[in-house]
């Protein structure tokens, strides 16, 4: 069954956040589906935001470790991540970072012909890294060591600096 989005708006700034708009998928059998529905363009817009703070953290690694320990950390408020089949182990399932969560969802994304959609389980958890994480990151608020180890950018096309990160809220349609 296919999802009608032609009411459902693009991400949209809001002033305080950035609203994403999403609908729930429909099975064929009319029964809903563990995964939510938004734009092509949002879900981009989500991705690129990951992989600019994933980017950022990797090249800071080495230099600033007390900065980046943070997020390889294992997080107890994530779900635990799905099973790791290998030859040489048995099946289990491992404790996620922020980097690995994030990272699952990139190569999930990647893995599937930029496809994939997020599940309804990883809007709460997105919502807290973005607006708990990576927006102070961006806007200075996040590290005592250098709060401008994070830079925003610079548009080259448009010959301006890049916005500044917004919180994000899910909304649904």
């Amino acid at each position: 069954m296919s999802v009608s989005f032609k009411d459902i708006p693009l991400h949209s700034d809001k002033e305080q956040y950035i609203e994403i708009p999403f609908r729930e998928k429909i099975l064929h059998n009319n029964k809903a589906s563990k995964y939510i529905y938004t734009h092509a363009q949002t879900t981009d817009f989500i991705i690129d935001g990951l992989q600019r703070f994933s980017a950022e953290i990797q090249q800071m690694d080495q230099a600033f470790p007390d900065v980046t320990n943070y997020v390889y950390k294992e997080d107890p408020d994530l779900p635990r991540s799905g099973e790791f089949p290998h030859p040489m182990t048995e099946k289990r399932k491992a404790g996620n970072s922020i980097m690995s969560y994030i990272g699952g969802i990139i190569s999930n994304y990647y893995r599937t012909g930029k496809t994939q959609d997020f599940s309804k389980s990883q809007i709460k958890h997105l919502e807290n890294i973005w607006n708990d994480t990576i927006v102070p990151a961006f806007n200075g608020d996040w590290s005592s060591i250098n709060p401008k180890l994070f830079e925003n950018g610079f548009d080259y096309k448009t010959n301006t600096p890049n916005d500044p990160f917004k919180r994000i809220r899910f909304r649904r349609y």
